[in-house]
């Protein structure tokens, strides 16, 4: 609390210093620069004890003994300051105020870190054969199927593209679609600097629920020249409107490399099972016998692989 004496003189709630000070202004010869006028109406007495409602007894009581022309005005007693008590309260909400803020956008930061946190596997356990797949993509079929079609490709990857065009269809017509066997994508991404952005904007349409509509979406447009522009930022977004994702949602993916982690991943585990080339595939039975395949080979190659595993000749 803060009291207002005369003049400039402002002291805090320690009462008996201010009574000291005023006795020693009353009764010495040499007066602190801080004093009253010399004929200032000082108490005759320190007040005993260091409080406003003692100090104004002790006043009001010698005020009696003076004449009223020679008692102090008003404004030269103790007085509350409670416009002091008012700043004091907007500076205090001022601090609440900004501690909120702090803690919110602290909160708000670590909400953040988590819906953005890199993804390295997030299938984890999940293998065929010998093969991880715990970093590729979700799987197209039925989950049961008791043969895997392993994919290792590359978004610019020209024999890929061929292969999705030429020989997936009919794999996912006679096989995919009657429960006989399921695909996964792994991505081996090392053929250009788009190759990584096409992968990453795969991952973020997964956000979504369609990694498949906008893995389809990269092959079918994909361009003679490696890097040459057609899996740039802007048109991996253009891609995204055209599915109609959320592209807010889409484009704080891309922009936070949230799946760079997962990517590196599946290129590491491309290497170390041979995959040196794309696209190599591995076809798993479900005595987890596998067979390898590089290149885009014939629908029949799949075929007699694939019914062997699978007991379907």
């Amino acid at each position: 609390m803060i009291y207002r004496v005369w003049g400039d003189l402002t002291l805090s709630t320690d009462l008996s210093a201010y009574a000291r000070l005023a006795y020693t202004c009353r009764h010495k010869s040499s007066i602190p620069t801080n004093c009253p006028a010399p004929n200032s109406n000082w108490p005759e007495r320190v007040p005993s004890h260091g409080t406003k409602r003692q100090y104004d007894s002790d006043v009001n009581r010698n005020s009696n003994n003076m004449p009223q022309s020679q008692k102090s005005p008003p404004n030269e007693v103790f007085l509350y300051s409670h416009e002091r008590l008012v700043d004091v309260a907007k500076k205090t909400i001022i601090v609440l105020a900004v501690v909120a803020v702090i803690l919110v956008s602290v909160a708000s930061a670590e909400i953040m870190s988590l819906m953005l946190e890199p993804v390295p596997h997030p299938y984890p356990g999940r293998t065929y054969g010998e093969i991880n797949a715990d970093a590729g993509s979700p799987i197209l079929g039925d989950p049961s199927a008791p043969v895997t079609v392993v994919e290792f490709g590359d978004y610019q990857c020209h024999f890929c593209a061929l292969w999705f065009h030429n020989t997936k269809p009919h794999i996912e017509e006679a096989y995919l679609d009657q429960g006989k066997a399921k695909l996964v994508f792994v991505d081996l991404a090392f053929l250009g600097r788009d190759s990584m952005k096409a992968a990453h904007a795969s991952y973020c349409a997964d956000d979504q629920d369609m990694y498949w509509p906008y893995h389809d979406m990269l092959y079918r447009s994909q361009a003679d020249e490696i890097d040459g522009g057609w899996a740039a930022l802007s048109n991996l977004r253009d891609f995204a409107v055209q599915l109609e994702l959320d592209i807010d949602e889409f484009n704080e993916c891309m922009a936070s490399d949230k799946y760079g982690e997962r990517i590196e991943r599946n290129n590491r585990i491309a290497k170390e099972h041979g995959a040196t080339s794309t696209p190599t595939f591995f076809i798993v039975g479900p005595g987890d016998q596998q067979v390898m395949i590089r290149g885009a080979q014939p629908f029949e190659v799949f075929e007699q692989t694939i019914d062997s595993l699978g007991g379907y000749t």
